[in-house]
């Protein structure tokens, strides 16, 4: 019986020293969410938004937003509106030059390998603002 009750007030003091911990930090502005400095460093207007890029095979598209696949791992990306799409286009010979064509949303299908440059938000969420659809190989 001692043992269960000093085991109950082990745990109502500890809850109590967390709750406590918790409030003072809330009180002092401490974020203790581990992404935030890499969020607000990521949205800072000196990153270029070419310098982050998804890329895989699409696995979905609903929307605006695709699913790409890459090692067994997924991402949704919602494009934005006015992103630049472009098709990628090797040489069928090998002795000419690589082309690219701009084309329109409904031109991507799944299926697609696609890179996709990325925005990130202040959210944290990432936004696409070009995608490149590239020949499989």
């Amino acid at each position: 019986m001692k043992r269960l009750l000093f085991l109950i007030l082990a745990i109502l003091i500890a809850l109590l020293v967390g709750f406590s911990v918790g409030f003072f930090l809330e009180k002092q502005g401490v974020n203790i969410c581990p992404n935030t400095k890499i969020v607000q460093g990521l949205n800072s207007k000196t990153i270029m938004v070419s310098s982050l890029v998804a890329g895989g095979e699409i696995a979905n598209i609903s929307g605006r937003t695709l699913t790409l696949i890459r090692q067994g791992e997924s991402l949704d990306v919602v494009i934005k509106e006015g992103a630049v799409l472009s098709s990628f286009v090797f040489p069928e010979n090998n002795n000419g030059s690589t082309t690219s064509a701009k084309i329109g949303f409904a031109d991507i299908k799944k299926g697609d390998n696609v890179y996709v440059n990325l925005e990130v938000l202040s959210t944290g969420d990432v936004q696409g603002t070009s995608v490149t659809v590239v020949p499989k190989q």
